[in-house]
């Protein structure tokens, strides 16, 4: 971790996914603390099959204060750069990719918050707290991509969105038929001459 945190390196934080493979909770708290920029992403098999990057962000965050103290506008300021600016990172953008600032694209996302009885009333000091602690994707009002609109709520939108959920599903359904032995013993069969090269080169 010390090694990743020292070479600048960001870690891509898979929470739901990991938890669904039985491979356990990430150390978000261990790999913060020791300097590492962390950024989350679904993996194609979110906690709840809904590619919701946002509740994986919360799920993300919830698991990064096990056995840490603080909290707040900074905690929350930290969180959000792993969905903007440590997530562009993590995919090679350029230095200060992920933010809005004047001279950057213009990538963005809108949120509406209604739908949480925030009608009336919002703390608009408090949005990066609010979208993290109670925003849904359902809730995206648009997208846009270096000031092109990909996502605006309209009806074509929702279709492509539909097209997308359908194939989302035909994929989980595939992944749950599984290989039988021949298909297990062939695809182990192939690969113990590479693991054999591999372990002959480093020796």
């Amino acid at each position: 971790m010390q090694i990743a945190a020292d070479e600048g390196l960001a870690v891509v934080l898979n929470p739901g996914s990991n938890m669904r493979l039985f491979n356990g909770p990430p150390p978000v708290a261990s790999l913060q603390t020791a300097g590492v920029k962390l950024a989350v992403g679904p993996d194609n098999c979110a906690l709840n099959d809904d590619e919701d990057v946002l509740a994986e962000l919360r799920l993300a965050a919830i698991l990064g204060r096990a056995g840490r103290s603080g909290s707040g506008r900074a905690e929350a300021g930290d969180t959000l750069r792993m969905i903007t600016q440590y997530g562009a990172g993590a995919i090679f953008r350029p230095d200060q990719a992920g933010m809005l600032a004047p001279g950057r694209p213009a990538d963005l996302a809108a949120f509406r918050f209604d739908e949480s009885g925030a009608a009336s009333g919002i703390d608009y000091t408090m949005l990066t707290e609010r979208l993290i602690a109670q925003g849904k994707g359902n809730a995206c009002m648009l997208t846009m991509v270096a000031g092109n609109i990909r996502f605006a709520n309209r009806a074509e939108d929702h279709r492509r969105l539909q097209s997308a959920r359908i194939a989302a599903l035909d994929s989980v359904m595939a992944r749950a038929q599984l290989a039988d032995d021949t298909q297990i013993v062939a695809l182990q069969t192939a690969l113990k001459p590479h693991y054999a090269r591999r372990i002959q080169k480093a020796r």
